[in-house]
């Protein structure tokens, strides 16, 4: 009985820690070390978009990736430079934990054309 108990205990765990994370696909306008404003993009068909603030925290990591290579581990600095050199945007990937107001991103990456 008590084996039952826990199993539904961790299933219900990791249930609910999958439906509180997000994944987003976009284009970020603006970031810095407390915030990123991102348009994002319901599926490929979606040409408005909805801008939403997403927070940044200590343990954020930042990644950058040309064309197909594999993702390079970088720094809020190099995306920050990245965003600004691009004119309308970078397209981003973004991961978050929680909902809502305590929503913090964990994981962005930044995807750049290769050069030629």
């Amino acid at each position: 009985m008590f084996r039952r108990s826990l199993a539904a205990v961790v299933v219900l765990f990791v249930a609910g820690s999958i439906l509180v994370a997000g994944s987003y696909r976009g284009v970020v306008t603006k970031i810095d070390d407390k915030e990123a404003t991102v348009k994002v993009f319901k599926d490929k068909k979606d040409k408005e978009g909805e801008e939403k603030k997403f927070k940044i925290n200590k343990d954020t990591k930042f990644y950058t990736k040309q064309g197909k290579d594999e993702a390079k581990e970088s720094s809020l600095g190099d995306v920050s430079k990245i965003v600004e050199g691009a004119k309308k945007g970078a397209g981003v990937t973004i991961e978050t934990e929680g909902e809502g107001d305590k929503e913090v991103i964990t994981k962005v990456t930044v995807r750049q054309k290769k050069a030629k």
